[in-house]
């Protein structure tokens, strides 16, 4: 305002307070001496709080008093503070707000949605409404270092709905300070469910541990190496066929330990295959190969070879089964092919001798002109080739009976 400007009429000014009944509101005041205040906007956005108050001389109104006070930045704490409120409101997590003595002074959506209680049930009730008896002296213990000062670290706990169902949450508690004294006056808890990440956890611990019980009691060795060739799983079979303990094993090179010295070579070939093709001449195959344990010796043994991909990198992992008692069980029963085959042959020479006598004397019998003086010698060859072959017969028999441990025979020394 000018000094020329005294006594013109309020209505001729032009001003930038975006407010079209302020004349109004001047008028009003002047009339009736009640205050107005309003907040209001200038052309540029800024807000400003408008106060009109009456001008008394004595008992009358002689006037009024128009005051503006810029309150941007009020404006912008005020914004902020309903943005907080708006996320604290829709957030998913549980947030609850409290007094020194366990008393609840908010109660956010998502406390709503975990424990079921609506703000109005909850707020003024104690926090201990939501704890499981049990747990209740660890809320006290929480609360009493709250007031002494002192942080609480982030827990898993225990909560009760309002149906009485049990629900696992992941809490952290913070100290709310007084914004003047700075005093602690309460705390904020915000807790998220991870009811079904912990029943998740514990289905994997449960899943690993009958998945470490099966490689455990595998009777055939399991060993897996990773990328480098170090042995990461040694089960207690490999300690078996291989001698080395999983102390000795785990960390090491695995051709180092149980691969043959001249295989070396073309261990690395097949490795260096598999990186650069995605495939190898052992993977997926079931082979018999050679083997050697901590002694140095050598044995055979079957392998298969299966390939996973971790978020560590690529693990290979062998299926090892000794099969030297198999080798000679199956060098055993080819011997015992052999000595059968040989049996039988000796047995049809035996048969076949006896077979052509018997039959050379049945066509002596059919001569007609044959002399009566010599019949009775082709029967006699008949009836004595006929008795060895029922002796041989019952030899065989004899023999059959043995290998099917039907009788049972004693070795001893004869002269």
């Amino acid at each position: 305002l000018l000094e020329q400007d005294v006594g013109r009429r309020i209505t001729t000014f032009s001003h930038r307070i975006r407010h079209d009944e302020l004349v109004n509101d001047l008028q009003a005041v002047l009339e009736t001496g009640q205050p107005k205040e309003t907040e209001v906007r200038d052309l540029d956005g800024h807000c400003h709080f408008l106060r009109v108050l009456p001008y008394r001389v004595g008992d009358e109104i002689d006037g009024v008093v128009l005051s503006l006070i810029d309150i941007s930045i009020l404006e912008q704490a005020r914004d902020r503070i309903s943005q907080l409120s708006a996320i604290v409101e829709s957030s998913q997590d549980a947030i609850i707000s409290k007094d020194l003595e366990g008393t609840i002074q908010s109660w956010n959506g998502g406390a709503q949605r975990l424990y079921g209680y609506t703000p109005e049930e909850a707020i003024g009730q104690n926090i201990t409404m939501i704890v499981p008896l049990e747990d209740r002296p660890q809320v006290e213990i929480w609360l009493k270092q709250l007031r002494q000062g002192q942080r609480v670290e982030p827990v898993e706990a225990e909560r009760v709905t309002k149906d009485g169902r049990r629900v696992q949450v992941s809490l952290t508690i913070s100290p709310s300070k007084d914004p003047h004294s700075r005093k602690i006056v309460g705390a904020s808890a915000i807790a998220r469910d991870i009811t079904q990440l912990k029943r998740t956890r514990h289905q994997l611990q449960d899943r690993e541990i009958r998945t470490r019980k099966i490689v455990e009691s595998a009777l055939d060795a399991i060993v897996s190496m990773n990328e480098r060739g170090e042995i990461t799983e040694w089960n207690p079979q490999a300690v078996a066929i291989f001698g080395y303990t999983a102390q000795e094993a785990l960390g090491h090179s695995l051709a180092d330990l149980i691969i043959p010295e001249e295989q070396h070579a073309d261990h690395q070939k097949g490795m260096q295959r598999f990186f650069e093709t995605g495939e190898g001449p052992v993977i997926g195959q079931r082979l018999e190969l050679e083997a050697v344990n901590k002694e140095g010796e050598r044995f055979p043994v079957e392998l298969t070879v299966v390939v996973n991909q971790f978020a560590e990198g690529i693990e290979f992992t062998g299926f090892v089964r000794d099969i030297s008692k198999r080798r000679r069980a199956e060098r055993q029963v080819k011997q015992e092919v052999e000595r059968r085959d040989r049996f039988l042959a000796m047995l049809s020479h035996e048969l076949r001798n006896p077979m052509g006598a018997v039959l050379n004397a049945l066509r002596l019998t059919d001569i007609e002109d044959a002399d009566a003086k010599n019949g009775d010698k082709p029967l006699s060859v008949v009836r004595r080739q006929t008795e060895h072959m029922s002796r041989l017969l019952d030899d065989l028999f004899d023999v059959s009976r043995i290998t099917q441990n039907k009788i049972s025979y004693q070795r001893e020394v004869v002269d």
